[in-house]
């Protein structure tokens, strides 16, 4: 554990953040992805239920959606916790140096 905190302070805050970025922009993918298809699951229920007569391209629409919302909050919204994760970075680097 010492050798993998020791390795990250030695590359640097950006090599972190970078990190903390691509991890977030992947959580929020991952959530997308799997909301988007159990509203696809949910409208494909609703179609074979309700007789909605769906194309079944029209099933798909759900999740496409909610997985390009997905990457574009990923995209936009992976730097808006910079300051928590530098106070972070700063505050286990610091005491490893000591």
């Amino acid at each position: 554990m010492s050798y993998e905190i020791d390795a990250a302070c030695k590359k640097g805050i950006s090599s972190y953040l970078a990190e903390q970025h691509s991890v977030f922009r992947n959580k929020t993918l991952a959530k997308a992805t799997l909301t988007g298809a159990i509203s696809s699951g949910l409208l494909f229920g609703a179609d074979r239920f309700l007789n909605l007569d769906l194309d079944s391209w029209q099933l798909g629409i759900p999740f496409l959606t909610v997985v390009i919302f997905g990457l574009g909050t990923g995209a936009f919204k992976s730097e808006t916790h910079d300051a928590e994760n530098i106070d972070a970075f700063n505050s286990v680097c610091r005491k490893q140096s000591s």
